[in-house]
């Protein structure tokens, strides 16, 4: 199987699926990653195509698809999500819930999704703008290593991720090796909110 820990999948493209990552079959788990900037015909950020895909706390945004699904297309596959982000992700129809994330009945739960109608089921799910810092970086280019996807202050992220993620979380880091779970509950997103911007309160 494959097991991605606090990596970055920035601008790749496919002719056909899977932009940013192809699953045909296999076991994959992505923990505080991003994927971003990729682009494909179908599934612009990701396709799981009869595999096993769990993500927990990813932050997948500005992913596009000349057909459907700008996020992640699981085809026939299962999944498991939580704690997770998918927001400006594009396909021909805009930036619906169908263009962040489409596949059979699947666990999405305590995660961010932008046009969220609550057809997937899950709990704790949101549809409020995440609020990243600078979602295309100085260059103004998504999907570049200039892209800042950490969070503002007051974001709708901060403190609202798996709640079972509590301290100490075990030694977890977040995408840029800060420790999780600053105060009492893990955020949504691949990037903890920094415990120097908060006023000590949590």
């Amino acid at each position: 199987g494959l097991r991605l820990d606090r990596c970055s999948i920035l601008g790749n493209s496919a002719a056909v699926n899977g932009g940013g990552l192809h699953n045909n079959g296999g076991i994959a788990e992505l923990i505080s990653t991003v994927l971003s900037g990729n682009s494909a015909f179908q599934g612009g950020a990701m396709n799981n195509i009869l595999g096993t895909l769990t993500l927990t706390n990813c932050t997948l945004t500005g992913n596009s698809a000349s057909s459907s699904v700008g996020g992640v297309l699981n085809s026939n596959g299962s999944s498991n999500v939580k704690s997770s982000i998918f927001w400006d992700n594009h396909d021909n129809t805009g930036a619906t819930q169908l263009s962040q994330f489409y596949g059979p009945a699947s666990p999405i739960n305590y995660s961010c999704v932008q046009g969220w109608t609550g057809s997937l089921g899950g709990t704790g799910n949101i549809a409020a703008n995440p609020a990243f810092v600078d979602a295309d970086g100085q260059d103004n280019v998504v999907g570049t290593e200039d892209d800042d996807l950490r969070v503002l202050a007051g974001s709708p992220v901060i403190n609202t991720g798996d709640p079972l993620l509590a301290p100490p979380a075990n030694g977890l880091k977040d995408r840029a090796g800060s420790p999780r779970v600053l105060c009492a509950r893990v955020d949504m997103g691949a990037y903890e909110f920094e415990f120097g911007m908060y006023d000590f309160n949590c």
